[in-house]
């Protein structure tokens, strides 16, 4: 049984890369960008409580998390901004290869906009690490990790729980909390 389980689930890389969601020319959340087709593709991917996560802003230093995309580049290239060809996105016919992921930040950073080294930058390509761990174990962000119309993957671990991937941000920056008495400008910090 363990083995057929093995043989359906996806494998994907230790450390994926991503990058920060970005939408050239103007607001950073997706409720300002307000593109139906972008706002679909998220929704589809990661479902309606996280696409509500990143309305105001792709990165969320409240809830300390990141909308990632797998390819580099403006979401404008990929998405349509308006009826004419003169305004689609040069790469509207991928769009649909275009995959999502809500990221976590160092739980340290969480909140912390303001005294980070450096802040996020959007389109800034970063290298996750990723588990598979306990939603319960998530603090109610549980949410922010399951696409739409699924469920958690099943586990032959700790008695059967079911695990969900969480994707994390690994700080290949060395960002730290300014005045935190790091002599090196490098953290590894506490995941959230």
């Amino acid at each position: 049984m363990a083995n057929n389980q093995l043989k359906q689930q996806k494998v994907e890389k230790n450390n994926p890369v991503v990058w920060i969601a970005n939408w050239d020319g103007g607001p950073k959340g997706l409720a300002s960008v307000n593109n139906a087709n972008l706002n679909q593709a998220v929704i589809r991917q990661l479902n309606e409580a996280t696409f509500n996560l990143f309305s105001n802003d792709f990165i969320n230093y409240a809830q300390g998390l990141i909308l990632c995309m797998n390819q580099a580049g403006v979401l404008n290239r990929f998405f349509t901004t308006g009826g004419s060809p003169a305004t689609t996105g040069i790469y509207t016919g991928i769009s649909s290869s275009i995959i999502f992921k809500c990221v976590r930040m160092p739980a340290e950073f969480k909140d912390k906009k303001n005294i980070l080294s450096s802040p996020y930058d959007y389109g800034e390509k970063l290298i996750l690490g990723v588990t598979f761990e306990d939603p319960n174990s998530l603090g109610g962000n549980a949410t922010a990790q399951f696409p739409k119309g699924t469920t958690p993957f099943a586990s032959n671990v700790q008695n059967g729980r079911r695990m969900i991937p969480v994707y994390r941000d690994l700080n290949i920056r060395g960002r730290c909390l300014r005045g935190s008495g790091s002599s090196t400008g490098t953290s590894i910090g506490v995941w959230s």
